[in-house]
């Protein structure tokens, strides 16, 4: 192994080299260039080097490796306790293992190295023995390095960080070196580089028992731009382990501070005259941009983004000069992505306000301008524009909401409600405008329960329109169609119930696709219809749980780009789909869902809505997941049968768990069949034949209590949330 001093030296080098370095190298797919020529036939894929000290959880690490094998994958499992460590396998599943013993202890980044070292894979990770990865982690990180643009020769994915008192955090971003020298964000399993930079003099520098994923991810960036995996596809239980850097009992405030110092000076000799660099390029730049020369401000901001990849200074000026050039979708792509990488700082945070403003997005503009004044609570500029736009809105007072699991809409005129009078009957015109502008606002406040109740109100003025929900937001019309798939299980629904289903995806403003599934009792005249039609030959009992998983898996398979969930007995208003892929598109979310209306069998609406909906709760038939959260689809059922009955919850926690961005689109674009008592309770009315009891949450935590707690210890962390939290807060909203 190198020694850190010439390691240091080469960097300093290199860094006088790195276009050379980049030129050399440019992986695409279906494309070897001279770099991978140089690598033998049968090599691995992927190595990821597993440092283990032995602990109880090892084999589940390497089973979350061998479950993720989309390409030849090998384990180098390094023993870094040394002799004491207990006997290897030779394999877990596809993947060989290669064992490195040390006859002495090793500490981390002497672990580390020594499993770089062993490695013979064209691109390598790594995995600690209390981490996991979750499905879909090691094929998208390869992907995106292999699709990366000329010179990517690394890739940084997301992590949510899990914590034994339940707590969880997205961790990890979008790569930028400015960002880099100044903190840490690239954890080493979410971390994937090409072997040939090993040939640059790279090693874990020993003096680091902290922060060495930190400096080693500086090293690489010396060498090569990075790759982007914007999924969370990596758990990290961050309290779990003993480096001091993780939090809660394994956080060291001392070391942390003492190590990052360490890291600040030794990278003081290559970042000072790169930062100098850098700041008289934007100097310039922003010189040129104030003496009107616009285009000659564009390239040198782009100047800077060649050596200071994802700079969010430069990305911010181009962000100033696409406005000015009336390019404001331009402006809101380098603002959002300087906000993506610089998420802290208010002012580049108020200046994507004030893009988004221009961009006619004031329901985001509010939002972004709420998170700069939680930054900066006295951000003059921000407290301003917020008055701004509170003065310029329509003052409407919302009636309160009635306690209880559903609240009555039935004099959804607003007589009685405390809604303010108007002197006529609005037209329906302005009912419209004011429905879009409710639907704005509850996609950013889904825990606004008087907008909720107006925005009800003002849907019944309306009769029901099935054109408007989901109105307020629409797909570019030069935006590529995506293929998207609608899964929906069945089991013993009427043809008349699964006509009305099938229907409502045919009349959608996007293309679908339907997958229908039968759980067990199968249809025949379902063959004769435009949708994919799967047989299952016995029923499961798990409230369509292990159908939706299959299901799912057929779309993942199938190549499709997004896959919404529809029950059988439920139907989708026309722009359901549109508006939640225009959601997501607009928010950066990749699980996106609805509002919901309740009807009775005969599809009457029942004048009611179901409180906490969208809050803690989204319904099965309100989601949306695009690709990059597919790791999502093959969860269903996976729990125990006795929590498909909170299935919803399941899948919903769990997306949370995971740190997907979501994004709620206001809109009433779900249609929901009611077949359990309560709300026609709550209404007084008599329950149509069929309907079903409520659930017993009573059951439902009589069996959880029965769990040992190793057993409630482990269903949490599988998940990634505390599902003890969930059926203790399920079982106390019963009363």
């Amino acid at each position: 192994m190198p020694d850190n001093r010439a390691v240091e030296l080469q960097l300093a080098a290199a860094n006088m080299h790195i276009d050379i370095a980049r030129a050399a190298y440019n992986p695409s797919f279906g494309h070897r260039n001279a770099a991978q020529a140089m690598i033998p036939d049968g090599t691995p894929d992927v190595s990821v080097v597993v440092r283990s000290i032995g602990r109880a959880t090892l084999e589940r690490a390497l089973t979350s490796i061998a479950s993720d094998v989309a390409a030849r994958v090998e384990i180098v499992l390094v023993a870094a306790s040394g002799s004491g460590h207990a006997p290897l396998p030779d394999r877990v599943g596809r993947c060989r293992i290669v064992a490195v013993r040390p006859d002495r202890a090793l500490p981390r980044p002497e672990a580390a190295d020594a499993g770089i070292r062993a490695a013979r894979g064209e691109w390598i990770t790594f995995l600690d023995d209390d981490d996991e990865f979750l499905p879909g982690h090691l094929a998208g990180l390869r992907a995106s390095a292999l699709a990366g643009t000329p010179g990517t020769r690394a890739v940084t994915g997301r992590a949510v960080a899990t914590f034994l008192s339940g707590r969880t955090e997205a961790w990890g971003q979008r790569f930028a070196l400015a960002e880099l020298y100044q903190r840490n964000f690239v954890h080493l399993s979410t971390l994937l580089f090409h072997r040939s930079l090993l040939d640059t003099g790279i090693a874990f520098d020993t003096r680091l028992p902290l922060h060495e994923d930190w400096d080693f991810a500086l090293q690489l960036a010396q060498h090569t731009r990075f790759a982007d995996w914007p999924h969370t596809t990596f758990r990290w239980h961050a309290d779990a382990g003993s480096s001091g850097g993780g939090g809660d009992a394994n956080a060291d405030d001392g070391a942390f501070t003492r190590h990052r110092d360490y890291v600040y000076a030794k990278w003081a000799t290559i970042r000072e005259p790169w930062l100098a660099r850098c700041t008289d390029l934007m100097q310039t730049a922003a010189a040129q941009a104030t003496a009107g020369r616009v285009v000659e401000a564009g390239t040198t901001a782009n100047a800077v983004l060649a050596v200071s990849q994802n700079d969010p200074h430069a990305l911010n000026l181009l962000a100033m000069l696409a406005m000015r050039r009336g390019d404001t979708a331009e402006a809101l792509a380098c603002e959002s992505l300087a906000v993506e990488v610089r998420p802290h700082d208010p002012d580049l945070r108020f200046n994507l306000a004030n893009v988004q403003l221009a961009s006619g997005e004031a329901v985001n503009a509010r939002a972004t301008l709420a998170h700069v004044l939680t930054l900066a609570p006295a951000h003059a500029g921000a407290a301003a524009r917020l008055r701004q736009l509170e003065e310029a809105t329509h003052a409407t007072t919302f009636g309160g909401s009635t306690p209880g699991s559903y609240a009555s809409e039935a004099n959804a005129s607003g007589a009685g409600s405390g809604h303010r009078a108007a002197p006529e009957k609005p037209s329906d015109a302005a009912l419209r405008d004011e429905l879009l502008e409710l639907e704005r606002h509850c996609a950013n406040h889904p825990d606004d329960a008087q907008a909720r109740r107006r925005l009800f109100q003002v849907f019944i003025a309306l009769r029901t329109p099935v054109d408007l929900p989901g109105a307020s937001l629409a797909l570019p019309t030069d935006a590529p169609a995506p293929r998207v798939a609608v899964v929906t299980p069945y089991f013993r629904e009427s043809l008349a119930t699964l006509e009305r289903c099938h229907l409502s995806v045919q009349r959608q403003t996007v293309r679908c696709e339907h997958i229908m599934i039968a759980d067990g009792f199968a249809r025949d005249e379902l063959d004769a219809w435009a949708v994919r039609h799967i047989r299952l030959p016995t029923p499961h009992g798990d409230f369509g749980d292990t159908p939706r998983r299959i299901a799912g898996e057929a779309a993942l398979d199938a190549g499709f780009d997004a896959v919404a969930y529809l029950d059988a007995d439920n139907w989708l208003r026309p722009r359901h789909v549109e508006s939640l892929l225009a959601c997501g598109r607009a928010r950066g979310a990749v699980v996106c869902h609805s509002a919901r209306t309740l009807h009775r069998p005969d599809g009457s609406m029942m004048p009611l809505m179901q409180q906490g909906d969208n809050i803690e709760h989204v319904d099965t038939s309100c989601l949306l997941i695009t690709a990059e959260a597919f790791d999502l689809l093959p969860i269903w059922g996976t729990w125990p049968r006795e929590l498909s009955r909170i299935d919803d919850r399941m899948f919903w926690h769990a997306a949370k768990a995971r740190g997907h961005a979501r994004a709620f689109s206001g809109a009433l674009t779900t249609c929901y069949e009611m077949s359990h008592l309560g709300p026609y309770w709550t209404l007084g009315e008599t329950a149509p034949p069929g309907t079903r009891p409520n659930i017993d949450l009573d059951e439902l935590a009589a069996w959880h209590r029965a769990l040992t707690a190793p057993e409630r210890t482990a269903l949490d962390r599988c998940f990634g949330f505390s599902v003890s939290d969930l059926v203790a807060q399920l079982h106390a909203s019963r009363k």
